[in-house]
Formats: structure tokens, C-alpha cells, sequence
């Protein structure tokens, strides 16, 4: 699996969770988030535990202690971890 495809919907979970409700209504947010993760929950077992272990891997390299949970939570939250 290709890191940046990875990077890239680590990057729209993080815009979708913490963006300022002002720019992005948190209903639509909350929406595609639930989206998304209906999707991944699609995929085979064996691409799944493998997106599960990259997401997991890139949580160090967001800055924020916050953001570096967010992402290594994420595989549960979109509710793809075994």
C-alpha cells in the first residue's frame, strides 16, 4: 500500500476533526468521517490490518500531542482495527 495514499486519508480525517466549525459545518464532518469508514470497513482483512499498521506508524509524525493520538487511534475510530 502506498505511504502517501495512506498520508493522504490520515490528512482528511485530521481536516474533518479538527477543523473550526466556522469553515466546516461538524454534522457534514461527523458525515464523512462515517463515510469513509463504512468504505474502508469494505476492504479485505489483509489490506486492512496493513492500512491499520501505516496509519498507526504516522501518528509520530504529526506535531501535537493531540493530532498524534487522533491518528493512532484512527484505525478504531473508523472501525477497521481487529
Amino acid at each position: 500500500m502506498d505511504d502517501h495514499l495512506v498520508k493522504a486519508l490520515v490528512d482528511v480525517a485530521i481536516f474533518l476533526e479538527f477543523s473550526n466549525q466556522e469553515l466546516l459545518n461538524e454534522d457534514l464532518a461527523v458525515d464523512m468521517l462515517e463515510k469513509l469508514s463504512s468504505e474502508l470497513q469494505l476492504i479485505n482483512d489483509d489490506l486492512r490490518s496493513e492500512l491499520c499498521e501505516k496509519i498507526k506508524d504516522l501518528s509520530d509524525k504529526y506535531e501535537g500531542i493531540e493530532k498524534k493520538v487522533f491518528v493512532n487511534k484512527l484505525p478504531e475510530t473508523l472501525g477497521i482495527d481487529y
